[in-house]
């Protein structure tokens, strides 16, 4: 009898698994830096001008995927206001990659996409699931919706300390 009570359990894993091969979205064709272990880089061109920053050292990595009605989740903090928070409405898998939207605010750099813009980026998830890339765009200064989206787009990595 447990070889039964098993088989929904498998067969529950592989259609999640099928689900999250099939049914994620995204344009995972773009490049993106790569970060070491406990880091979080960013990079692009916003407005004709090139940015760039890294971080390390975070003080809460909380990755949460995307289930039911339930958005995917990627926050990084590095203390006070200084983090990377990335979103997702569908469940992605190791090594996939889905639509998403998201904000990076590092010293220097504070740019965020809203809600009413939909899923304009990326998040790509590494295939042993210690991290992954992300491309966002329809950015706004500071996150702030009622100023003007501004011309560009960043991407970045994301990784988690061993």
């Amino acid at each position: 009898m447990p070889a039964l009570a098993a088989a929904p359990v498998l067969a529950l894993g592989l259609a999640l698994s099928s689900a999250a091969a099939t049914g994620c979205g995204g344009d995972d064709d773009f490049d993106a830096p790569t970060c070491a272990d406990g880091e979080v880089r960013v990079e692009g061109t916003i407005d004709g001008g090139s940015e760039s920053a890294a971080q390390s050292g975070f003080t809460s990595y909380i990755f949460v995927n995307a289930l039911g009605d339930q958005l995917g989740t990627l926050t990084v903090n590095f203390g006070g206001e200084e983090m990377l928070y990335l979103e997702w409405p569908d469940l992605i898998a190791n090594g996939d990659s889905g639509d998403a939207r998201g904000s990076v605010a590092f010293a220097g750099l504070d740019y965020g996409s809203c809600d009413d813009d939909g899923f304009p980026g990326t998040i790509r998830l590494d295939q042993d699931g210690d991290g992954g890339a992300f491309r966002l765009s329809a950015l706004h200064p500071a996150g702030d919706c009622a100023a003007a989206a501004v011309d560009g787009e960043l991407t970045g990595c994301f990784r988690t300390s061993p």
